[in-house]
C-alpha cells in the first residue's frame, strides 16, 4: 500500500515539475534593453564528450554583454558589426515562473 502512495507522489512531483518548466518555456516575455559589449572573443574548434559520443564543436564567436553578465553567440554579421565598449540593443527573454534572464537576440534589428 505504501509503495502505491510513493509512486503516485513521485508521479505528481514529476508532473508539477514538467508543467512548471513548460509554462516557463512557453510563457516567456521578451523585453528590449540596452547593453554594453564588455568583451569579444572566440572559442576555438574543439572535441568534447556529449553523453557517450565524442563530438567536434565548431568555432564559436562570443560576446560578453553587461546585461547580468551574460554571454551570447550571435550570427557572424552581427559579431563583425559590434566592437568592445559599444552600446547595443539586446532582446531578453524573461521566464514568467522563475524570472531567469536569457539573451534572445542582439541588435541591430
Amino acid at each position: 500500500m505504501w509503495a502505491i502512495e510513493l509512486v503516485t507522489s513521485v508521479v505528481r512531483a514529476l508532473a508539477l515539475t514538467v508543467r512548471r518548466r513548460m509554462v516557463n518555456l512557453f510563457a516567456t516575455r521578451k523585453r528590449r534593453t540596452t547593453g554594453q559589449v564588455l568583451r569579444k572573443y572566440s572559442i576555438a574548434e574543439h572535441r568534447e564528450w556529449q553523453g557517450k559520443a565524442l563530438v567536434t564543436v565548431p568555432e564559436q564567436r562570443m560576446l560578453d554583454i553587461s546585461v547580468d553578465g551574460l554571454s551570447f553567440s550571435p550570427v557572424q554579421w552581427k559579431f563583425d558589426r559590434v566592437s568592445e565598449g559599444e552600446d547595443i540593443d539586446v532582446v531578453i527573454k524573461v521566464g514568467r515562473v522563475d524570472r531567469k534572464f536569457q539573451i534572445f537576440d542582439v541588435g541591430p534589428f
